[in-house]
């Protein structure tokens, strides 16, 4: 485990999530509660990614209806038209 000051660095918030997941499946005897505090987290959703919960950008990205490519090309559509 890095500094707690390197760690709160990061400014990636999913980066820091994934990092204390990782930690806590490597050593599961240090608190759910100090590994948040180490990666200044919050010790709540810390604990809900732990017990499977996906974040919220990626269960949004899962319930999409048209893929980034096709978001585009309608985009592109939808401007020629208006034009």
């Amino acid at each position: 485990m890095a500094s707690d000051e390197s760690i709160k660095s990061i400014p990636d918030i999913s980066m820091r999530y994934s990092l204390a997941l990782a930690d806590l499946n490597n050593d599961p005897s240090v608190s759910l509660r100090e590994i948040a505090r180490i990666y200044d987290l919050s010790r709540s959703t810390l604990q809900a990614r732990w017990k499977g919960r996906q974040s919220a950008k990626v269960f949004q990205t899962d319930q999409q209806q048209l893929s980034v490519q096709e978001e585009d090309a309608l985009i592109r559509w939808i401007d020629t038209m208006t034009a």
